[in-house]
Formats: structure tokens, C-alpha cells, sequence
């Protein structure tokens, strides 16, 4: 698949996560169940996919391009990308 295919399928920030590492199938997923809401004082994109079943709800996970958009170094987004699910 060539860069601008990766792009268009995956975003900017998604081709950038899984490039860093993260699971293609947790991008691909967090995709379907996102959502923005406040948080920190400000609208940010989150996804409710992999947080868990009905009886065991987990907070909502921050998106890759929230994740990219916060870090300020490669590897804080690392750490945010392991944080929230997309790297195991």
C-alpha cells in the first residue's frame, strides 16, 4: 500500500500510529465508535470501542489524532498510544 493510500484509508494520525506500532485493527476500530466530547476543558475525540462490555465500562480511549495532537515528543505519543490500547 503506498503513503497516500495508508493516508486515505487511515488518516494522517492512524497511518502515523501504526507506523509507530500501534494495532491496525485498533485504529480501524476506534474508528467506528468515535465521538467528541469535553474533556480537559475542551472538545476532544475519543472512541468507546475496546472499552469494554455492558457491566464493565471502561472511560473512553482518546484517539490517535488526540493522541498526537497532546504529545509533544514521539515518545510521550508512544506512551499515550500503550496507554489507551493501541500498542500492547
Amino acid at each position: 500500500m503506498s503513503e497516500a493510500q495508508r493516508r486515505k484509508v487511515f488518516g494522517d494520525a492512524g497511518r502515523k500510529a501504526i507506523e509507530d506500532g500501534a494495532n491496525i485493527y485498533s485504529v480501524v476500530n476506534a474508528r467506528k465508535a468515535m465521538a467528541e466530547v469535553e474533556m480537559f476543558g475542551r472538545t476532544v475525540q475519543v472512541t468507546y470501542a475496546g472499552t469494554g462490555s455492558r457491566k464493565k465500562k471502561r472511560p473512553p480511549r482518546l484517539m490517535p489524532e488526540e493522541i498526537y495532537r497532546q504529545a509533544e515528543t514521539r515518545e510521550q505519543a508512544i506512551r499515550l498510544l500503550y496507554k489507551h490500547g493501541y500498542l500492547r
